[in-house]
């Protein structure tokens, strides 16, 4: 329960809490009623505000009405001036119009008397006359046009007057620079001085008029002066006669007595003065051009476009001029030297008047030489590699009449017992022979070289690379550049011999077993020129020996091709002649027939001896026999297989190929086993597999069964080392009949 005392405490309590809202609440409002006051004393300020701005804005109405008045009366009085203005000016412009067509007269004759820049000013104010809007306004429409005919006559005048004074800028150019006379030009200062005296306007294509001609002119010098003189080695003659400037070019008698570096020294100093002239009177001139963007002045030097056209290309004919005159001897170092000193200060004048840009490279005109001792090695490079060309050129037509020569040694090079290879050994390791590879595995016919007929001049190429390794071998420096130019002239005869002779050697068999020839000989000479002047490394510039090594097989595979298809061409040859026998089997049947085998087999004989004629005395006994043996092997062959390709084999035919085969037989023994020169049976066995085959076959079909029987004794006779056992029944088959004789001798062909 609740006691009084805590009852009234509460109330008393509730009470304060009242009081002090009550008074919160009143001081609120206190504050609301003082902001309200302040806030309605400023709104009485703002009307009275209010009220001053309106009268003022009534007293600026009475003003502006006042000005609109003013306005509306100078705006009268601005247009009766327009129109009196305009009426002036559409006066002044009909006074101007009565005097246009005489002023277009006056024009045009100003341009035929050249005076360029007056007839431009003229043809502007004709120009500004057409162009004015009091007299045509609305040009641009093409109203005018349709309804005014004055108009357009006006504009058809000025179009003539245009073209008179465009055809003007021709006549100027080309009289003040004549160059219609064959090596003559003329500088006509009256007329140049009346053409760069005017502003040439970039939109009407003045200035790409001239640039033309300028640069037209540019292509002229270079190519009909600066070429001219040095290649015809001219001289230059000058006259000089105010207002005509005369320039000619004339043979010069006396430097045709001077070598090459002093005739090119003399020529430069003539290109010196023609640049000299040409500047001073012409190049050195400005164009004044009016640009059709900003139309502002500009100035072009003529300078800058000549120089833009054919800088480069003087660049490089001096250039390379100087590489071609650069002298293979140290003879003529000294007159060298002065040459290099004219071509600076030509390059430095021609900078001075800015023909040359100053940001280019300095001395970019004998900069191609650089090294003066290291450019005559070089220039002797280049002469040893033309001269081989032309060596190699000189026998472009080959015929079987050309020259030729015997090279090469039937005996071994390199005849080698076991002290020789102890003495090698114990040298020291500069022969590289002895320091690569084992001298017991050494076979010296590597390094031998048998005796045939080869090219001469092709002799006489290789000559020419031994001398060039000997003048390195005797330079102290540069020797480097030597054994490059030995290598190059290597794939110089690569390139250059094949193209020229392969094609004619495939046509005659004389030329192809002389070109085979050739080729292996510069193969041998690659082999063995390394090892020759192997001491040349040091002359090298990486320190590697010289070789020649990499072209051994570029050779032999050229000559292994070409005289593969020489075999290709004969063997199809002789293949054609045995084709036209057709079949074995019906060579007796009418008496034309008996002949195609016996015309085949003289076919054969006739062009293997005409091969043998050519290729005996070219090629070595070697190749020679390998070439007629394979040739001769395939003819046998054919015939073999045709024989054993028969199953009836009739005694007359038997006869008839007897007769044949053993012509055939007879020729390669008289071709292959007879000649002086033939390397012997057991060597010909493995170039002519089927050369016993054939005899065994002609063995065959002449004799009795019992002879062929004991031919094959139980296959270890000499017919069974020939033919299989399942060859010689088929055979013995088509030549008997069927007996118990011929049942017993199959049965011991096993």
């Amino acid at each position: 329960s609740i006691t009084s005392d805590q009852i009234n405490t509460l109330k008393t309590s509730l009470k304060q809490e009242i009081d002090d809202k009550q008074n919160q609440i009143h001081q609120f409002y206190t504050n609301k009623i003082q902001d309200i006051n302040k806030i309605d004393g400023q709104t009485k300020k703002l009307i009275g505000q209010c009220e001053e701005l309106e009268s003022e804005r009534k007293e600026l109405l009475g003003k502006i009405e006042e000005h609109s008045k003013l306005e509306n009366h100078a705006r009268h009085v601005n247009s009766n001036y327009h129109q009196f203005h305009h009426l002036n000016q559409f006066i002044d412009g009909i006074k101007h119009l009565i005097q246009l067509q005489t002023q277009i007269q006056e024009c045009r004759q100003l341009c035929k008397k050249g005076h360029l820049n007056e007839a431009k000013n003229s043809y502007k104010s004709i120009e500004n006359i057409l162009n004015n809007q009091y007299l045509f306004p609305n040009t641009n429409e093409k109203f005018y046009q349709q309804h005014y005919p004055l108009y357009e006559t006006f504009q058809k005048s000025i179009g003539r007057l245009r073209s008179d004074i465009c055809q003007t800028h021709h006549i100027l150019w080309n009289d003040g620079v004549n160059k219609t006379t064959q090596n003559e030009l003329q500088l006509n200062l009256n007329y140049l001085d009346q053409l760069f005296k005017c502003i040439f306007y970039e939109d009407r294509g003045e200035k790409l008029l001239m640039e033309k001609n300028i640069q037209t002119f540019a292509t002229y010098c270079f190519q009909g002066f600066i070429q001219i003189f040095i290649e015809k080695k001219l001289k230059l003659v000058i006259d000089i006669e105010t207002p005509v400037i005369l320039l000619q070019m004339e043979n010069d008698e006396d430097i045709e007595n001077n070598n090459n570096i002093e005739q090119f020294n003399i020529t430069l100093n003539y290109l010196k003065e023609f640049f000299e002239i040409l500047n001073t009177y012409l190049l050195s001139r400005t164009m004044n051009i009016q640009t059709t963007k900003e139309k502002s002045i500009e100035s072009v030097s003529l300078m800058s476009i000549f120089s833009s056209t054919i800088a480069n290309d003087f660049i490089e004919l001096i250039r390379e001029h100087l590489l071609n005159i650069i002298p293979s001897d140290f003879e003529y170092i000294e007159i060298f030297r002065l040459l290099l000193e004219t071509v600076v200060n030509l390059e430095k004048y021609l900078i001075e008047i800015k023909f040359f840009s100053s940001t280019q490279i300095t001395n970019v005109l004998s900069s191609v030489i650089g090294n003066i001792d290291e450019s005559i090695i070089k220039s002797r490079c280049r002469t040893y590699l033309i001269q081989s060309r032309e060596l190699l050129q000189s026998n472009a037509i080959i015929t079987t009449s050309l020259k030729t020569i015997e090279i090469g040694d039937n005996e071994q090079l390199f005849i080698q017992n076991e002290q020789d290879k102890e003495k090698y050994k114990n040298q020291s390791a500069s022969n590289i022979l002895s320091s690569t590879i084992s001298l017991d595995e050494l076979d010296a016919n590597m390094f031998r070289f048998p005796r045939t007929i080869i090219v001469e001049h092709a002799y006489e190429y290789m000559q020419f690379v031994r001398k060039i390794l000997e003048e390195a071998d005797q330079l102290e420096k540069y020797g480097a550049h030597l054994c490059a130019t030995a290598r190059n002239m290597m794939e110089l005869f690569h390139i250059i011999y094949a193209n020229l002779h392969e094609k004619k050697a495939q046509e005659f068999p004389y030329l192809t077993a002389l070109h085979f020839n050739t080729y292996m000989y510069v193969a041998h000479e690659s082999l063995i020129l390394g090892e020759e002047y192997y001491h040349l490394k040091s002359k090298t510039a990486d320190g590697q020996p010289i070789t020649f090594v990499d072209y051994v097989a570029i050779f032999r595979n050229q000559a292994a091709n070409l005289l593969k298809s020489q075999l290709d061409t004969q063997k199809d040859t002789l293949t054609s002649f045995i084709r036209e026998i057709g079949t074995f089997h019906n060579i007796v049947d009418e008496t034309e027939n008996q002949d195609l085998l016996k015309r085949a087999i003289n076919k054969c004989i006739m062009q293997m001896e005409n091969l043998s004629h050519n290729w005996r005395d070219v090629f070595s006994p070697h190749v020679y026999f390998k070439v007629i043996g394979y040739l001769c092997d395939h003819i046998s062959q054919l015939l073999i297989k045709e024989t054993l390709s028969l199953e009836d084999i009739p005694q007359q035919e038997c006869d008839v190929m007897v007769k044949a085969f053993t012509q055939w037989s007879t020729f390669l023994q008289n071709i292959l086993v007879k000649d002086d020169l033939s390397p012997g049976l057991n060597i010909l066995a493995r170039l002519a597999p089927n050369l016993t085959r054939f005899t065994e076959l002609c063995i065959v079909l002449d004799s009795p069964m019992q002879t062929i029987v004991d031919r094959w004794f139980n296959g270890q006779g000499p017919l069974a080392s020939q033919f299989a056992a399942i060859e010689i029944k088929q055979l013995i088959r088509a030549l008997f009949q069927t007996s118990e004789k011929r049942t017993a001798a199959l049965a011991k062909i096993q």
